[in-house]
């Protein structure tokens, strides 16, 4: 079942959501559709790379956010607890390895901190995240593209970073 919610073990959509409100598509997707892997995780979407999460709340592409500047969003969320994990929704945030924006971030939000972020593009379609060379054109192909990683999960395919 698509975008089922189990209680006690599941949610549904973003904490903190920086894609455009009402006329992106991927929000439409990430919002509705995603299975999110529990109730221990804390989910940021954007449109990302390796240096930093763009803004765009306000309806166009607004500035790009640094580690610090989320990181101090996520620990002024009312739904965030320390020791969740958190997720990166946002393309390419964790390329880059120790150098990556999900690393400093781990870093920012301390010691022993995981942060789970995608090293490529990260599409979510019909309840799967894909990981990998994608674009809307290419979603009727892409569960067939072998350079694709696909989960039912949204942070199976992902790389794990640790907050030093």
């Amino acid at each position: 079942m698509i975008g089922r919610v189990i209680p006690g073990t599941q949610k549904r959509g973003v904490d903190i959501e920086l894609r455009r409100p009402g006329r992106d598509l991927y929000l439409f997707f990430s919002t509705k559709i995603r299975i999110h892997p529990g109730n221990n995780t804390f989910i940021v979407g954007g449109h990302g790379d390796s240096r930093s999460i763009r803004d765009d709340r306000n309806g166009k592409p607004g500035p790009r956010l640094t580690p610090e500047i989320i990181a101090d969003m996520i620990k002024n969320h009312a739904n965030y607890r320390p020791g969740m994990i958190i997720i990166l929704d946002s393309c390419n945030t964790g390329s880059g390895g120790e150098n990556s924006f999900a690393q400093k971030l781990a870093d920012k939000l301390g010691p022993g901190t995981i942060v789970k972020a995608p090293d490529d593009t990260i599409t979510t379609f019909m309840g799967n995240t894909y990981i990998g060379p994608t674009s809307l054109k290419g979603l009727i192909i892409l569960p067939f593209n072998p350079k694709v990683k696909k989960s039912e999960n949204i942070s199976d395919a992902m790389l794990t970073f640790i907050g030093r």
